[in-house]
């Protein structure tokens, strides 16, 4: 499978131009703000790194992204 793009939309349904690739390979996931994106991502340009790591799933039953396997155990996730 190729990446996953996905472009956020406004409230009434108007493209943001704020585009984030989502690639998943053997459990890794890494998503990145797309070479199409015309916006900023705290400070992120087209082509930078946004998370990656290996996809989990935590205690609670929510899938997070982590670069610990321990992570699964943590009291809170998100943020």
């Amino acid at each position: 499978m190729g990446p996953i793009s996905t472009r956020l939309l406004s409230r009434n349904g108007t493209k943001l131009g704020n585009e984030v690739l989502v690639i998943l390979k053997d459990g890794h996931i890494t998503r990145k703000v797309s070479d199409l994106s015309n916006a900023l991502w705290m400070g992120a340009k087209p082509g930078d790194n946004i998370e990656e790591g290996t996809l989990r799933k935590h205690q609670s039953c929510a899938w997070i992204i982590s670069n610990d396997e321990n992570d699964i155990y943590l009291n809170e996730v998100g943020g």
